[in-house]
């Protein structure tokens, strides 16, 4: 289906709503580039889909949650299957938020209306969850998926300007010098800044001019991008201020990842009321979603002598991080507090 329309900037942004959506898209985007680069760990597209889905969704005015329920599809076969082909030509004909979960074999998979022709699949249609409220399977996490097309292409963009402009602001002066430098599968003993060059590639990026050197070698003088001058010479991120939108708001965290923060937070609580250590094994691991519900595999014993006495789980509010309740389900003889 690579040929298959998809949500872009260009459906959104004509429309009265669009540029706020636009704006609130990039903020997400860009706190979500700035942490990944100021902390040096991967963001990986399916965390960023959810968290542009979370901040978004109000923003899209074209949005309806139209739920078509779980249909079940026959056969292996199933992208040929009858009932299935009708099913698909009526949600890339509907509005953006209709959607379906289908049953497959016992399996279940969603598919969601992207407004303009086409459709959206979180896991791409591959039939993994054994439950109709598994990760992935709600209307929130269908929507972010709906997104990715449109984050991909503009988080790439984003990116660059951030390393970009923190390269720019960061008052390197000419001849600086860097030491004991890791590059080109070496160690450097000795870096120079020699010269910048503005604009100097076809999309219009900065290269920075150095030389190179180490004991019995030296390297003829090599022009690198922003993102390696930034390293060697230890140069912060710097958001570019069009990023900035100066409303307190945190946009580094999904509804899914703060509900794991919570659902940690509950253990931890849980844990020191027991107070038995025998408990802790595995309290790191973990929590798998099924639904509203978070839960963790309970341990007890001393390791290696450990052994799954039950289930910790977090019930959630829907939409939310309120905790309705948070209980150890045994199954063997429960833990008394």
């Amino acid at each position: 289906m690579s040929s298959r329309k998809r949500l872009s900037a260009d459906n959104i942004k004509n429309e009265p709503w669009g540029p706020a959506f636009l704006q609130e898209m990039d903020a997400v985007i860009a706190q979500g580039e700035f942490q990944s680069l100021n902390d040096g760990v991967t963001l990986y597209n399916d965390v960023l889909n959810q968290r542009v889905g979370d901040y978004c969704a109000k923003f899209d005015l074209d949005l309806v949650e139209n739920y078509l329920g779980i249909i079940d599809v026959n056969h292996q076969t199933f992208k040929y299957d009858d009932d299935f082909v009708e099913l698909h030509e009526n949600i890339i004909g509907a509005p953006r938020g209709t959607w379906a979960i289908f049953q497959l074999n016992g399996k279940y998979d969603a598919m969601m209306s992207d407004g303009v022709g086409g459709f959206g699949a979180l896991t791409g249609r591959s039939f993994d969850s054994n439950s109709p409220v598994g990760r992935g399977l709600s209307f929130r996490e269908q929507y972010g998926a709906l997104l990715s097309w449109m984050i991909y292409n503009r988080r790439g963009e984003i990116r660059n300007r951030i390393i970009q402009y923190s390269a720019s602001n960061a008052k390197v002066e000419l001849g600086t010098i860097a030491k004991n430098v890791y590059m080109l599968g070496k160690t450097w003993s000795k870096v120079e800044l020699i010269s910048v060059k503005n604009a100097a590639t076809p999309d219009g990026n900065t290269l920075y001019e150095i030389k190179a050197s180490r004991p019995g070698v030296k390297l003829s003088d090599k022009d690198i991008s922003a993102e390696i001058f930034n390293r060697i010479f230890g140069v912060p991120p710097t958001l570019p201020p069009e990023f900035e939108k100066n409303d307190g708001v945190d946009r580094t965290l999904s509804l899914t990842e703060r509900r794991i923060d919570a659902a940690q937070q509950a253990w931890e609580s849980y844990d020191r009321i027991i107070g038995n250590a025998n408990l802790r094994y595995g309290s790191r691991a973990p929590f798998k979603q099924i639904g509203n519900d978070f839960t963790r595999t309970v341990y007890q014993g001393i390791f290696p002598e450990v052994e799954a006495v039950g289930e910790f789980v977090v019930e959630f509010s829907p939409g939310s991080t309120e905790i309705i309740d948070a209980v150890i389900r045994s199954s063997k003889a429960e833990p008394t507090p």
